[in-house]
């Protein structure tokens, strides 16, 4: 039986490391909600052990 030109390996290979590449350009960060009765606060933690970065805070009332 021949194989379908979807499943050889070079093009499985190939559509692998283009989503490995992909999934590497995501930037990930935490973000932080403090939320009150009269205001939220937001604040961003990057990925690893550095402090979160106050952003500001908002008022809805």
């Amino acid at each position: 039986m021949k194989q379908s030109s979807l499943t050889q390996p070079s093009i499985v290979q190939s559509a692998t490391a283009d989503r490995l590449n992909t999934a590497s350009n995501i930037h990930a960060a935490y973000t932080g909600l403090d939320v009150y009765q009269e205001s939220i606060s937001v604040a961003i933690a990057e990925p690893g052990r550095q402090d979160p970065e106050f952003r500001g805070e908002f008022s809805y009332v």
